[in-house]
């Protein structure tokens, strides 16, 4: 066989192929595809919304700390920073989740670009991901604020008194 001759039946095979992937593609998908499909978009975008609503009102109220010019502490005892903290904590967990759904997303032979899937999850990941870092900011300015306002302690001279001060 010539060369010439093996590459024209690659080619054969390839358009073969690619009249399969056509004939696949081109075929009406099972309703219930259609409909999960549906449910996953639906799912996503609400997952998107609220977070986005809670970034929104989070920024806002960092914004607010932020211009505070009251001399107490916001989060003396720290279960502000606390809570704020586990929620980045179940946030990272769950982008974590979103990003193995999308890579699923997109290995599913059933799924087309034109579906929004993937692109949904691109959104929702980034809605998180702002979210996530909307509290750390909060979580900063509280912090800052709290520093600034904090009694003074002064100087020690020892290591010791320090010590004793901090775990007071």
């Amino acid at each position: 066989m010539t060369a010439s001759k093996a590459a024209s039946i690659s080619v054969a095979a390839l358009n073969l192929c690619a009249r399969r992937v056509e004939l696949l593609v081109s075929v009406p998908r099972d309703l219930s595809v259609l409909r999960s499909i549906e449910n996953v978009l639906d799912e996503l975008q609400a997952a998107r919304e609220f977070a986005e609503l809670v970034s929104s009102v989070i920024k806002e109220a960092t914004d607010e700390v932020k211009a505070l010019k009251s001399r107490h502490q916001l989060d003396k005892d720290g279960s502000t920073s606390e809570k704020l903290f586990s929620a980045q904590k179940s946030l990272q967990v769950y982008c974590d989740l979103l990003k193995m759904r999308r890579e699923s997303a997109r290995m599913d032979p059933q799924l087309r670009e034109e579906d929004g899937v993937f692109d949904e999850f691109c959104k929702s990941i980034a809605a998180i991901a702002e979210l996530h870092n909307n509290i750390n900011a909060s979580r900063l300015a509280i912090g800052m604020h709290d520093v600034k306002y904090s009694k003074v302690i002064g100087e020690f001279d020892s290591i010791e008194k320090l010590k004793a001060f901090l775990d007071a």
